[in-house]
C-alpha cells in the first residue's frame, strides 16, 4: 500500500472479493479525497485476507474505526465470526510498532481445511517486524468439555488471559509408558504450547498490552516451538504433518471416547500418530522418544491440578526423598491407591 500527502487508511473489510475493482483513492486538486470502493462487493487493498497484517505509517490521517465487521471467506461465505475494522492493522513510528487488536484464525473457522498437502499453505504465520499489540484474540470458539474429559492442544503468539471459570491450562508433566500427567499452568506463556480444557465456551483473548514476536520467512514453514528436541509438548504455527517413525511416537489427544482393542477409552486420551496426520495451526502434538522401546498404541491421561508439587511436601515437614509416599498435601501415606503422590522426590502416578 502507497500512502502520501496524509492521506486517509480507510477500512480493510473482509467482504465479497471483486478483483475488477480494487482499493482507489483520488486526491482532487483541492485536496479532497474520494475513495472508489464499495464496501459491499469490494475489499480494498486488493482484497486480503483477515488475517494478514497490514502496516501503516504514522503519517495516516486516520486509522481504520467503527463498529465490528463480518468475516467472510472463499470470497462471500460468512463464517459467522466478526472483528475489529482495526483488527491487524500495525501502526509505525520509527522504531515503534503498535496494534489495537491483532487477531489469528483457527483454519477451521475459515474454510473447510482442505488446503493442498494438508499443510495450509494459504495459511502461513509470518511476521516480519515485531509490534506491540493492545488486545489479541485468536478467533477460535471452544466448547466445554464433558465430565472433564477431553481437551484441545494451543499454542499461541500472544499470552491470553487466564480465567480459571472458562477453563484450565496444562503443560507436560512426565510419561511412564502407560500414562501422561499433565501439570497445571495458572499464567500461560506467549509461545508455549499447552493442552487447554475449556469448561464454558468462548475464545482465548488477551486485554494486556504485550509485543508480539517476529517470525522469519525461514521458520514460517517449519515453525514450531520450542525449537528443541526430547520429549515434550510441541506447538506448530503452520499447517504441519507429522507420523511416528523408529525414534520417536507421536501422539495427539481423542476429541472423542473410543474403542481399541475392545478397550473403552474416553476423549481426552493420547492415541499415536502412525500414519501422515496434518495438524492445524496453533495446534499441539505430544513427542516421546521410543529409544527405550516402542510406546503403546494409546495412553491415558492424568491430569495434575496440585500447584503444591513436591515443595508443598517438603514444607509440612516431611522429607519427600526418605522412600515413604506422601499425598500432594505432605501427608504420608501407608498405602497409596489410585492417583499422584510424591515418592523418593518424584511425582508417581497410581493406577
Amino acid at each position: 500500500m502507497q500512502n502520501t500527502d496524509n492521506f486517509t487508511a480507510s477500512r480493510v473489510p473482509t467482504t465479497t472479493l471483486n478483483t475488477t475493482r480494487p482499493y482507489e483513492a483520488v486526491k482532487g486538486s483541492d485536496g479532497t479525497v474520494t475513495y472508489k470502493y464499495n464496501v459491499d462487493d469490494t475489499q480494498p487493498l486488493g482484497g486480503l485476507p483477515p488475517y494478514t497484517l497490514v502496516y501503516m505509517p504514522k503519517t495516516i490521517e486516520k486509522v481504520p474505526a467503527g463498529d465490528d465487521e463480518p468475516i467472510y471467506t472463499n470470497g462471500s461465505a460468512t463464517t459467522g465470526y466478526t472483528r475489529p475494522v482495526d483488527e491487524n492493522t500495525i501502526i509505525t513510528n520509527g522504531g515503534a510498532n503498535t496494534c489495537g487488536h491483532f487477531g489469528i484464525y483457527d483454519v477451521s473457522s475459515l474454510d473447510t481445511k482442505m488446503a493442498a498437502g494438508g499443510k495450509y499453505t494459504w495459511y502461513t504465520y509470518y511476521v516480519p517486524t515485531a509490534f506491540t499489540a493492545a488486545n489479541c484474540r485468536y478467533h477460535r470458539m471452544f466448547s466445554p468439555v464433558a465430565n472433564g474429559e477431553g481437551g484441545t492442544s494451543v499454542s499461541l503468539p500472544f499470552k491470553p488471559d487466564a480465567d480459571a471459570s472458562a477453563g484450565r491450562f496444562y503443560e507436560f508433566g512426565t510419561n511412564d509408558g502407560k500414562t501422561v500427567s499433565l501439570n497445571l499452568v495458572t499464567s500461560p506463556q506467549a509461545n508455549t504450547p499447552y493442552f487447554y480444557f475449556p469448561d464454558k465456551e468462548g475464545e482465548l483473548t488477551s486485554s494486556t498490552s504485550q509485543e508480539i514476536a517476529a517470525v522469519s520467512k525461514e521458520q514460517t514453514e517449519s515453525f514450531a516451538v520450542p525449537a528443541t528436541t526430547g520429549d515434550g509438548l510441541y506447538g506448530v504455527y503452520a499447517g504441519t504433518n507429522i507420523m511416528s517413525d523408529a525414534s520417536t511416537a507421536v501422539y495427539a489427544m481423542s476429541a472423542k471416547a473410543f474403542t481399541n482393542n475392545g478397550k473403552q477409552y474416553p476423549a481426552g486420551t493420547f492415541v499415536k500418530i502412525t500414519s501422515a496426520t496434518a495438524v492445524n495451526p496453533f495446534r499441539a502434538y505430544l513427542k516421546l522418544s521410543q529409544a527405550a522401546g516402542a510406546k503403546a498404541s494409546v495412553l491415558s491421561l492424568f491430569r495434575d491440578d496440585t500447584t503444591t508439587g513436591i515443595e508443598g511436601a517438603e514444607q509440612n515437614g516431611e522429607n519427600a526423598k526418605d522412600g515413604y509416599w506422601y499425598n500432594m498435601q505432605g501427608c504420608r501415606v501407608e498405602h497409596p491407591g489410585h492417583g499422584l503422590y510424591i515418592h523418593n522426590g518424584k511425582k508417581v502416578i497410581m493406577k
